[in-house]
């Protein structure tokens, strides 16, 4: 049987401290308490049943008070309370036990906080049972507003300062305005929106195998560092980094890391063109859905790791160091519209920009409209780029790519550039890119030649191979093999002239012939240069009836060099066919 008291005798019973001695109280009246201050340092109020509104108002609490196994019919209201008791060593009072504290309580109506200063916090646990928490223009210290375990319908908080803690409880919505404080979610279930509007965390907000039923959003806030690890987001999570209210307030955020996140319709971090410090992720089998981090200027970006199931979408970054370490791509990465941030560094003591590749493979990484030339330096390490995508892309210069932090410069640094080439070479090739992928592949031949040089392995017959090679630069231009073939035919069909000629002859003995009789036979014999320039000519109409050894074994060496260089002038007319 409840012992019911009325609200005037309910302070008394408080003061006698009756309430928390195993008896069970009802009160059926509104309750309020306003402009008393306890005279003790702490009281528990245990096992009673409120079927009014209770309110304190204007009341110091002291070191705190304590809900017990209370239910709360319509609610309770603190109203300008303050607790005002900071160091209980003297005391022999356990800080954990400060400020106002509700175990394993039940609430109809509001849990409402209004002008509060609660110095040693608001602690909620052991399986209590709340509609709404409310908590306006408040302070609260110490751990801030702690929940565990418990479960409520919706926690609204507005214009305060203080650190929200939530662990292991189920929660309906969650409302953060205009608050300033670290957050930390963990193993908790939200079964309607978060959203996080103007708050400002000066060391992290962090999330920790969370679900999250509805969706999420960070608007206008500014952060020192995000962590998600291991949360399920069911539905759109974002982060904007600006607020579009009429207030306009400033927004930043200086880190984000993640790692074991499933994103099932994914999470967009929009930068709109702001700085952001760094951002890891950590991927493993576990990362899943769709996370696009797009419009920022980044510092550092690190991903290592497997990945398997994440859509992963960097768009419209500018990068100043992106490190690929560990790194093996099993699932989609795309890198839309990149390029490299050559601005002043606001952390890294180097300036340079930077690409870093350490033990990675890109399998089906995607690059569109990327810039790598922009980049400072390319450093790669035991790379591969077979499986790669590329569209519109500017690709880096030879002199920009480094094997293991320094240009190549023997034999195995050349072999390992020269693969790199290929990979990049075969991949480009097998999507059809045939423009780019021959341009890969002269770097691969150079990258070959300089492997050659650096061994003790280069022979005559490869130089001979390299210098034909390098005739139409490795296949990309015609033009050079053109201006080869009229200066190699211009030079032999002078030397030949005389031993054709009827008007000038190659003997000591001869009168000297004047330059105008030689300009004159020089143009007079021009049809027998243009048949020169035909390796499948015929002798005899070429040169008439000449039978000069020397002029047959010369015209056998000219068909010869001029076979190889129309050959190669036609190879390097490659990158402009469809084969």
């Amino acid at each position: 049987m409840r012992i019911a008291v009325d609200p005037n005798d309910f302070f008394d019973e408080l003061v006698k401290d009756n309430l928390s001695k195993g008896k069970e109280y009802k009160v059926d009246a509104p309750l309020l308490l306003a402009g008393k201050n306890f005279t003790w340092q702490v009281k528990s109020i245990c096992n009673v049943i409120f079927n009014e509104l209770v309110t304190f108002s204007n009341i110091d609490i002291k070191f705190g008070i304590h809900f017990v196994n209370c239910q709360f019919k319509k609610g309770i209201h603190f109203i300008n309370v303050t607790n005002t008791t900071e160091n209980s060593s003297s005391l022999n009072l356990d800080d954990n036990e400060g400020g106002i504290i509700l175990s394993n309580c039940e609430s109809d109506g509001d849990i409402f906080v209004h002008g509060c200063k609660v110095q040693r916090g608001i602690l909620i646990q052991s399986d209590s049972v709340l509609k709404t928490i409310t908590i306006v223009k408040s302070k609260i210290g110490y751990a801030g507003l702690k929940i565990k375990n418990c479960t409520i319908s919706s926690i609204d908080i507005d214009n305060c300062l203080l650190e929200l803690d939530l662990k292991n409880s189920t929660i309906g919505s969650l409302l953060v305005e205009s608050n300033k404080g670290n957050i930390s979610l963990v193993k908790s279930k939200f079964g309607n929106w978060a959203k996080f509007w103007n708050i400002e965390c000066t060391e992290s907000i962090t999330l920790n195998d969370n679900i999250f039923e509805d969706s999420f959003s960070i608007e206008g806030s500014r952060i020192n560092k995000f962590n998600i690890h291991g949360d399920v987001f069911h539905r759109m999570g974002n982060l904007e980094n600006r607020d579009i209210s009429d207030n306009a307030y400033e927004s930043w955020l200086n880190e984000i890391y993640i790692t074991d996140a499933s994103f099932i319709e994914g999470f967009e971090f929009d930068g709109m063109g702001e700085k952001l410090n760094k951002v890891t992720l950590p991927i493993t089998t576990s990362s899943k859905g769709i996370l696009k981090i797009r419009n920022w200027k980044i510092e550092e970006t690190r991903l290592q790791g497997i990945n398997q199931n994440l859509n992963l979408i960097f768009d419209n970054n500018s990068f100043r160091r992106i490190i690929f370490n560990d790194f093996s791509n099993l699932g989609s990465v795309r890198f839309n519209r990149g390029q490299a941030y050559n601005e002043n560094s606001r952390i890294n003591e180097d300036k340079n920009s930077s690409l870093i590749i350490y033990n990675t493979s890109f399998g089906d990484t995607k690059f569109y409209e990327f810039d790598f030339k922009s980049f400072d330096f390319i450093n790669a390490g035991n790379a591969s780029f077979e499986g790669i995508e590329a569209s519109n892309v500017i690709w880096f210069l030879d002199d920009n790519l480094q094997i293991n932090s320094s240009s190549p410069s023997d034999e195995l640094g050349f072999r390992k550039k020269r693969e790199l080439y290929r990979q990049i070479k075969q991949a480009l090739k097998s999507k059809g890119n045939q423009i780019d992928s021959l341009e890969f592949q002269a770097r691969e031949m150079r990258a070959y030649r300089d492997e050659l040089r650096a061994s003790k392995k280069y022979s005559v017959g490869d130089k001979v191979i390299m210098i034909v090679q390098q005739t139409n630069n490795y296949g990309l231009s015609w033009l050079r093999a053109l201006k080869l073939i009229i200066i190699i035919t211009f030079i032999t069909y002078s030397f030949c002239l005389p031993f054709f000629s009827v008007k000038i002859h190659y003997d000591i003995d001869s009168e000297f012939i004047s330059c105008k009789v030689l300009l004159y036979e020089f143009i007079d014999n021009l049809p027998t240069f243009i048949q020169m320039l035909n390796p499948a000519r015929s002798f005899s109409s070429t040169y008439g009836d000449s039978t000069s050894t020397i002029l047959y074994f010369i015209d056998l060496l000219h068909r010869v060099l001029l076979g190889i260089l129309i050959f190669q002038l036609i190879t390097s007319f490659r990158r402009l066919s469809n084969k």
